[in-house]
């Protein structure tokens, strides 16, 4: 199954889910993905107090469990969005200026570390000089 899709449908989950379930769900899927949902150990002064989660490789952060889903969530819609808007890049099919130029700002705006960043701002600098 695609990586997103899965995240799709954990997104779908939690977004009916009170905060103890938010949690028992986020752990099992750490745990069914290889990530991790690490939780700061009380009197612990060493490590992290930081809550951490990674799954599908999204990561987030947050000084609660809720915090760090709340940030987790966010994280995974960036995802999917930024994974879409690079499927639009790349598609063979015929796309609208506009829906062009919004996917080409989506991929920017995530950095030049994005994969697509170059192709995007080669895109967008001929779509702009076209107009």
């Amino acid at each position: 199954m695609c990586k997103h899709t899965d995240i799709q449908h954990l997104l779908a989950r939690l977004n009916c889910q009170t905060l103890p379930e938010r949690i028992d769900t986020m752990t099992n899927a750490a745990l069914e993905t290889s990530g991790y949902y690490n939780v700061p150990h009380t009197g612990d002064t060493n490590g992290s107090q930081m809550v951490e989660i990674k799954i599908h490789d999204a990561f987030a952060e947050g000084a609660s469990q809720e915090e760090a889903i709340r940030n987790w969530i966010k994280v995974a819609k960036n995802s999917i969005e930024t994974a879409a808007a690079s499927a639009l890049l790349c598609s063979p099919d015929t796309i609208s200026i506009e829906d062009m130029k919004a996917a080409c700002e989506k991929i920017m705006s995530q950095g030049a570390a994005h994969q697509d960043y170059n192709r995007a701002q080669l895109v967008l600098d001929v779509l702009r000089r076209a107009a």
